[in-house]
Formats: structure tokens, sequence, C-alpha cells
């Protein structure tokens, strides 16, 4: 008998030992735990830009649908382990459970009050600081920011704006210079300004001029101009690109040529490329393309015609 009870006690131990594993394995996050952040960014494959090994150091965030207790565009800032944690030092709560419920927006700005690019983007960092990342949960629907399991937000940001890449050659009887003859690159009436509201783009009313960032190959025959700005609208006028030629100490040519926009202009998320080849009487531009940089759009498109101005 007493063998008997002794057996049922252990196996009754082990039946508890059993559940208190189960309940660890499947538990969920209770109301008033501390929310977790964290973020990642797609790489723009450019010279400069936010990448995963370029994290923003802040970014605002915005949660709705969390009980009782929202959060309105609070600036999070980043600390160890690509941990993100409110920048006045308080804590994230969740007060539900009902994370289906809960709505997140993420950007690298506060776009209450609009958002600009740099129009001088010859630095890398005033490049950087043109390259509007986003991230948002609308219910079940997310496109780029999810709740795990336990509790933890993460924050996949995308690209919000256009990338257009310009790489410039010279002709047959310019070979024989390099790229610091040119200088003066702008890139004239596109999209500078707009407001985003749940990751959607209501409005890119302000045109203006872009200086571009400019590297040259290690041959300095070539070079690549890169910029950032927001996506054309419907009945956009092609924007021009225009720059300075300098031949020789006496010779001095001043270009200016249209830019062609594509027939679905060019949409937030996508990186673009566009060829231009330099001669004494004529510049040759391409088509412009979409490039499968990662972490923007996917290529389609023909990409054969050229056009002469």
């Amino acid at each position: 008998m007493r063998k008997i009870q002794i057996f049922a006690m252990v196996a009754f131990a082990t039946l508890i030992a059993s559940c208190s594993n189960d309940d660890e394995i499947t538990q969920t996050p209770e109301k008033d735990t501390s929310i977790s952040v964290t973020a990642t960014v797609q790489s723009a494959a450019t010279r400069a830009g936010y990448s995963n090994d370029n994290l923003p150091q802040t970014f605002y965030l915005t949660i709705t649908g969390n009980g009782d207790t929202d959060y309105n565009n609070v600036s999070m800032t980043k600390g160890e382990n690509n941990l993100y944690a409110p920048t006045d030092g308080s804590k994230l709560l969740w007060a539900t459970t009902n994370y289906d419920g809960v709505n997140i927006s993420a950007y690298t700005t506060d776009i209450t009050q609009g958002f600009a690019v740099q129009t001088t983007q010859s630095s890398e960092a005033n490049l950087e600081a043109s390259d509007l990342l986003g991230a948002t949960k609308n219910g079940t629907t997310d496109n780029g920011a999810t709740i795990d399991g336990n509790g933890g937000i993460n924050i996949a940001f995308n690209h919000l704006l256009v990338k257009l890449n310009i790489h410039f050659s010279f002709n047959k009887e310019y070979e024989a210079l390099t790229m610091d003859k040119i200088s003066a690159i702008s890139l004239n009436g596109v999209h500078t300004q707009g407001t985003y509201s749940e990751g959607v783009l209501t409005t890119a009313a302000a045109t203006g001029d872009i200086e571009p960032f400019t590297a040259m190959d290690a041959t300095d025959k070539t070079m690549t101009a890169e910029s950032i700005f927001f996506p054309t609208l419907d009945g956009d006028s092609n924007p021009t690109l225009t720059f300075t030629l300098t031949e020789s100490e006496n010779v001095t040519r001043n270009y200016s040529s249209t830019v062609t926009l594509p027939a679905a202009g060019l949409q937030a998320g996508y990186a673009y490329s566009l060829n231009v080849k330099i001669g004494a009487t004529e510049v040759e531009l391409s088509s412009i393309q979409t490039i499968g940089l990662t972490g923007w759009g996917t290529p389609d498109g023909d990409y054969d015609q050229n056009i002469k101005q």
C-alpha cells in the first residue's frame, strides 16, 4: 500500500511539472507588460542611406487600439541590440492582448508636420536625411510592422520615396577627359515635399531642384549621381537635368536635357537608373529603368529605348 501511495505522489508531481512546462511554452503576454521594440531596414544598396548596418538613431512610433492606452508619435531612441525605447525614459505597456485590433505606424521623422527632402544632397548626411522610412500595421494587415508571440513590436522599415541613380560617361571625342570636369549637376522640377498618413502619400505639390550626391569610379571615367525625392503624380511635367562641363581652360559647356518619365511615372519605394553619355554636340540619355536594389521595388519594364537630346 505504501508503494502505491509513493508511486501516486510521484506521478502527480510529474503531472504538475508537465503542466507547468506547457504553461511556459504556450503562455500569452499579459496586459501591463512592457512592449519591446526592434527595427530593421532593408539595404538601399547606396553609398549613403539607412540599412541594417546603419539603423536610424530615432524614429516616431504610434500605437492605437491598445485598450485604453494609446501612444501617439512617441520618439524612440536606439539602444543595444537594435532595441528602441522612448527617448524620455518612459515605458510602453500593453493594455490589451488582442493584437489583431492594434494599429501601428512608425516613421523616421515626425510626419505630422509633413516632410521635405534636402535639396542639397551632395553630402552623405543630407542624402541619408532624405531617405524617409516607414512601416505600418492596420489590424491584421501589416506593411512592415508586426507583433510577435511575446508581444514584441518588430519594425521592418520600407523606403517610402523615389531613388534615382544617374550614371555619367563620355563619348569617344571626350575619352581623354575625367569626370572631375563635370560640375553644377542639378535635377530640376521634382517633388521635394509631401505629407504621409498611415503610409499613404496624400500630397506632393511642391517641386524644386536637387543637387545630387556624386561619386566617381576608380578610373575617374564614369560617375554616379544619386538623389532621393517624392514620387511623381499624374500630369507631372518631365524634369530636366542640367550640368556644366569644363572642356578646357577656355571652353565651358552648359548642358540641359529633358528627362522623359516612364509611362507609370516614378513610383514610391522604387529605385531607378538613368544613363547619360556626354558628347561634344549632344547628350544621349537612356530611358529610365527600375533597378533591383535590395529593399526597393522589383525591376520591370522595357529599358532599350534611347532618347537623344
